[in-house]
C-alpha cells in the first residue's frame, strides 16, 4: 500500500498538480518515511500542532484543501460581532464573567472595584447590585425568574431575576444548573438537586467515579464523570431522571447541553450526541451550543474561539485585540440564537474585559 501511495504521488507531481488522491481509510495515508496520517473526507492529512484541529491536508488533497488546516478549507462567512457598551458608557472593565441566562434574558457578572450583575432583556441593560463583597463568582445559573450564584464560600439565590438575594454558607460549589424546578449543584464529585424549600430531591453519585463538570439549559443537563483508567462517562438528565448517555476512553474536559443536544470535548475529540469528530489537540475549557451542527469551543490560552459547523472546525476571532477569552454563552430569544463572549485585552499593561454579541443562526 505504501508503494502504491508513493507511485500515485509521483504520478500527480509529474502529470498534473491538480490531480488528487482520494483515500477511503487511514491506512491509505502513509508517506515515504512511514509516517501515518488520517483520511479526512477522502483526503490525506498529517499531524500538525500549528492547526486548531491538529491536522493539515496533504498537497494531494486537491484544490482548496492542499496544505490547508483541516476545518479551514473553503470560505464561510463569519458571524458579525458587536462590542456592547456597559451601563456606565465604558466598553471595557476590570472583570466580566461568567455569562449565563435563560431564554432572551442574559446575565453577566462583573467587578470594577465592587461586584455587580448586568441583566439584558427586552427592556435593555440594567446594572444590579449583588452582595458578593470582594468574592468572585465561580458558577452561575438561571431559569425563568430563578437565579443562583456560587462564590468560593457562599450560595446566593434569587426568585425575582436578581432584584434581591437570599444567601447561605456553602463552600466548594464548582458548577450550577437550574431547570426551573430544581437547582443542581456540582460539589464534592456529586450533583445535588435541591427544591426551592431547601429539601434535597435527587443525588447523582456515579458508580464510575467523580463528577467533574456540569452544564445545561432548561430541562436538559449533562454531567461528566471521570472514571478509572482515564475513561469519561456522560450522564444526561431529562424529564427528571439521570441516565447514562455515553462514554469515551479519553479524559474529556468540558460539556454543554441545550436545544435538545449535548456535547463534550477533550484533547483531540469532540462528541455531539455521541457522534465523534476531531477536536483541538489541547481540548476545550468551555462549550456553547448554537444548534445541533453548531458548537463553539473556548480553548485554553488561545486568542480565538473555535466553531464546529457542518463537520468542520474553524477559528473565529470576535475581538481582534483579545489575548484570551474568559466566557461564552448562547442565548435563545425568539428572534434566534445569539452568542455572547467575554474577551480579555491588554490595556496599559493590565488585562481588561470586553463583552461581544453576534447572531448565530
Amino acid at each position: 500500500m505504501r508503494l502504491a501511495w508513493l507511485l500515485l504521488l509521483c504520478a500527480c507531481a509529474c502529470q498534473d498538480l491538480e490531480r488528487v488522491y482520494r483515500c477511503q481509510r487511514d491506512a491509505q495515508c502513509v508517506d515515504g518515511e512511514g509516517r501515518a496520517g488520517r483520511c479526512v473526507e477522502h483526503g490525506c492529512a498529517w499531524l500538525d500542532s500549528g492547526c486548531p484541529t491538529g491536522l493539515r491536508f496533504d498537497i494531494s488533497a486537491g484544490s482548496g484543501r492542499s496544505g490547508v488546516c483541516v476545518g479551514q478549507e473553503g470560505p464561510e462567512p463569519a458571524p458579525v460581532f458587536s462590542l456592547l457598551p456597559l451601563p456606565d458608557g465604558h466598553r471595557e472593565t476590570h472583570r466580566l464573567g461568567p455569562v449565563f441566562g435563560a431564554g432572551a434574558r442574559v446575565y453577566v457578572c462583573g467587578w470594577d472595584g465592587q461586584s455587580f450583575l448586568l441583566r439584558w432583556d427586552e427592556g435593555g441593560v440594567r446594572r444590579l447590585p449583588v452582595p458578593l463583597g470582594g468574592e468572585t463568582v465561580r458558577a452561575a445559573a438561571a431559569e425563568g425568574e430563578h437565579l443562583a450564584l456560587a462564590t468560593p464560600t457562599r450560595l446566593l439565590r434569587s426568585a425575582d431575576a436578581g432584584m434581591s438575594f437570599h444567601q447561605q454558607d456553602r463552600a466548594g460549589i464548582e458548577a450550577l444548573h437550574h431547570d426551573g424546578a430544581l437547582l443542581h449543584l456540582l460539589v464534592g464529585g456529586q450533583v445535588e438537586s435541591w427544591r426551592p424549600d431547601g429539601t434535597q430531591a435527587d443525588l447523582l453519585a456515579a458508580p464510575e467515579g467523580g463528577v467533574v463538570a456540569l452544564a445545561g439549559q432548561g430541562s436538559q443537563a449533562i454531567a461528566l464523570v471521570h472514571g478509572a483508567g482515564g475513561q469519561s462517562v456522560l450522564y444526561r438528565r431529562d424529564h427528571g431522571r439521570w441516565q447514562r448517555a455515553g462514554a469515551a476512553m479519553e479524559a474529556l474536559q468540558a460539556v454543554a447541553a441545550g436545544g435538545g443536544v449535548w456535547a463534550a470535548a477533550g484533547p483531540g475529540l469532540l462528541l455531539v450526541d455521541g457522534m465523534a469528530s476531531p477536536g483541538p489537540p489541547e481540548g476545550a475549557v468551555e462549550l456553547a451550543l448554537g444548534a445541533r451542527d453548531d458548537v463553539w469551543l473556548r480553548v485554553p490560552g488561545r486568542p480565538y474561539l473555535l466553531r464546529q459547523r457542518g463537520g468542520t472546525l474553524r477559528e473565529v476571532r470576535p475581538d481582534p485585540a483579545a489575548e484570551v477569552y474568559a466566557s461564552l454563552w448562547v442565548s435563545r430569544p425568539a428572534a434566534g440564537a445569539q452568542l455572547w463572549v467575554v474577551s480579555r485585552v491588554l490595556v496599559d499593561r493590565s488585562l481588561r474585559a470586553r463583552l461581544w454579541r453576534a447572531a448565530v443562526p
